[in-house]
């Protein structure tokens, strides 16, 4: 599945919008049936349902270093293989290895960590520069087994 990015902020800004409803009438179970309706929302954003907060997977912007940036993608994805671009060259990554980053452990996040470790590939592109001056890198594929 190949990511436009423009579309996807535009389905996160959605998805916050949602939540922002939802959490005014306490409906964790109209979440749990959202993302069960469409799971492949679980690879690409993580919702800690105690603050009702949309953490997007697809990218991380207040990492400032490239390894940083590989950890982080390969603990949201570790089982994948990762092709990650850095310059005009792409490092791959082979699944496993330690992870400094933990996500929310609801029951909503443990079955996003089981759809996760579906995915077989992921290819990280580099997307200009963060606010912070930072290269952005992004998930712009991801293959399932």
């Amino acid at each position: 599945m190949r990511i436009n990015l423009d579309i996807l902020q535009q389905l996160r800004a959605m998805l916050a919008s949602y939540l922002g409803h939802f959490s005014h009438a306490h409906s964790q179970t109209t979440i749990a049936r959202l993302w069960a309706e469409f799971p492949w929302l679980h690879a690409l954003f993580d919702v800690d349902e105690g603050q009702l907060k949309l953490n997007p997977l697809y990218e991380n912007i207040v990492l400032p270093y490239y390894r940083l940036q590989c950890d982080f993608f390969r603990a949201v994805f570790p089982n994948a293989v990762a092709v990650i671009q850095r310059g005009r060259e792409n490092e791959m990554f082979n699944p496993g290895g330690v992870s400094r980053y933990q996500t929310a452990n609801s029951p909503l996040a443990q079955q996003g960590q089981v759809y996760r470790a579906n995915v077989r590939k992921v290819v990280i592109k580099e997307s200009g520069l963060s606010q912070h001056g930072i290269k952005r890198r992004v998930l712009s594929e991801i293959y399932f087994n």
